[in-house]
């Protein structure tokens, strides 16, 4: 990740000869303030775009700058050390996130963590995405050669042609999981496409959910052998249940004797949104960016790899920190490089730090990263993520009862879902939550559709809120986003939200006066 330093402000080393910063002067002290209070309170900014970007906490930019001072022959170790962390708390954090489910309660997962080494840490969801994509491809050609070599063989017929191949996305699934499969398919034409599961269609005054729409699309198409999702679609916030999906992947596995991939783009569900069943031991690659609810950095991504593909994939960055040798004596000795050969050392270390990007552990961005992830298991711990997400969804029930009164439109809001509180320590049992159809960290709502808004107009909403209201939303995929945070949006946030709302969209009907 050391090309990524590009994008950080430039910082003059610090003089001293000590690893510790130096003493803040007056001046750093005032400036340090003023930083705090523009982006942690916010006073004057109603911030419900947490799903594009978290805001960073004091202790998260108190890492970054105590990392910025760090001397250079400190930084590699610290790093190394924040690399560590982050694995550490990520592999907790997963399973944090899988363990409210039918079959499974919280005591045993920790006997389940995954180790850190089934963890990579890379630039982002769109380069695991790309890493997942051409391995996959790969180990696909090989097994269809192989089974038409074996085929021909025992037929003594003539090479056949190769077979066909699709990988499933939704509609308007999140470009940085498109785009990777969308090179592969114009790279091999013949070999791959697209199979898109479409938005599901309202049927008898009621939403249907993404997961029927999928595994309808799956049922129906036997060339389907990669299965690409999110946990919750990232515009709107509908719920997709993997466990039913990983559940029709092994049947159709069995029924077609093949093998088809899950791979998760886990970016807007890990660290607040529960999900059902042990979905660690069915994804081949689960991706997760660090700056929305890790609530870190731009520029990481921590990715799970399925430790069974850990020697037959390869790796998109070739560099020493992914081979089996000591860096230090690799770069130190002569030779090191066969002559005979042009080689240095190929043999890959075991875990899935083989797959990490090539550069030195980021010196600036991991130790925020860490700082954020101990952050988000404190409170995934201390506030269970069923509690949190009814929490959110009482907060946002105003904001759905205005919607229906004004013609806007929320899929899938769970009215009846009541989380029980109560905590029997005495016996440890287990809190029973429903299967949610939808997140409440993550809303969109879509405007009456005689406005028949432009994606301009929807972009315009946003600048008019911002600029006569301070209040930050997204438009996505024909609507808004509202993306509040369970411990810094008060009611009121939503409250100003809805009166905001009815003077800037005034001007498209007369809604307001009805």
């Amino acid at each position: 990740m050391g090309g990524l330093l590009g994008r950080m402000i430039s910082v003059a080393p610090s003089s001293s000869s000590s690893s510790s910063p130096p003493s803040p002067s007056l001046d750093d002290k005032k400036k340090k303030k003023t930083i705090h209070n523009k982006s942690n309170n916010m006073s004057n900014m109603i911030y419900l775009n947490h799903a594009g970007q978290a805001p960073w906490s004091a202790a998260t930019q108190q890492a970054g700058l105590n990392a910025v001072h760090t001397n250079p022959w400190d930084s590699v170790a610290a790093a190394n050390e924040a690399s560590n962390q982050v694995r550490q708390r990520f592999a907790r954090l997963l399973t944090i996130v899988e363990s409210h489910d039918d079959d499974n309660d919280g005591s045993s997962s920790s006997s389940r963590i995954p180790p850190q080494d089934c963890i990579a840490l890379l630039p982002s969801t769109a380069f695991a995405m790309t890493l997942a994509a051409h391995n996959l491809v790969r180990m696909r050609r090989q097994r269809d050669e192989q089974d038409a070599n074996l085929n021909n063989s025992k037929q003594q017929q003539q090479p056949q042609a190769r077979q066909r191949h699709k990988v499933l996305l939704l509609q308007d699934q999140y470009p940085s999981v498109v785009y990777p499969w969308q090179e592969i398919c114009n790279l091999h034409p013949d070999e791959w496409s697209i199979c898109v599961v479409p938005y599901p269609q309202d049927t008898d005054g009621s939403s249907s959910c993404w997961t029927d729409a999928i595994l309808q699309q799956l049922d129906a198409d036997p060339d389907i052998s990669v299965v690409s999702l999110p946990p919750l679609h990232w515009a709107d916030g509908r719920a997709i249940d993997l466990e039913r999906v990983a559940q029709a992947i092994r049947q159709k596995e069995q029924q077609q004797q093949t093998k088809i991939d899950l791979i998760i783009d886990a970016t807007q569900a890990v660290g607040i949104f529960p999900l059902r069943g042990n979905f660690l031991s069915h994804a081949t690659l689960i991706a997760c960016s660090a700056h929305k609810w890790l609530r870190g950095p731009s520029g990481v991504c921590c990715c799970y790899i399925h430790p069974l593909v850990h020697d037959e994939w390869q790796p998109l960055d070739q560099h020493e920190r992914a081979r089996n040798v000591d860096g230090a004596t690799l770069l130190a000795g002569k030779y090191a490089m066969d002559p005979q050969t042009g080689y240095y050392p190929q043999e890959f270390v075991t875990t899935a730090r083989k797959f990490d990007s090539g550069g030195k552990s980021h010196p600036i961005l991991l130790p925020m990263l860490a700082s954020s992830l101990e952050q988000v298991v404190q409170k995934c711990e201390s506030c269970p993520l069923p509690l949190q997400q009814e929490e959110l969804r009482l907060l946002m029930m105003p904001l759905m009862e205005w919607c229906r009164h004004h013609g806007w439109v929320v899929r899938d809001f769970d009215e009846d879902v009541v989380v029980d509180r109560s905590n029997d320590n005495n016996n440890n049992q287990r809190q029973q939550t429903p299967p949610r159809r939808r997140a409440y960290h993550l809303v969109g709502i879509d405007p009456p559709a005689e406005w028949n808004l432009t994606p301009q107009q929807l972009v315009q909403i946003c600048q008019d809120l911002y600029q006569q209201h301070n209040i930050i939303v997204a438009a996505r995929c024909g609507g808004l986003r509202i993306s509040p945070n369970v411990e810094s949006t008060p009611p009121q946030h939503i409250e100003a939200l809805m009166r905001a709302l009815e003077q800037v969209c005034s001007k498209y009907d007369n809604w307001t006066q009805t």
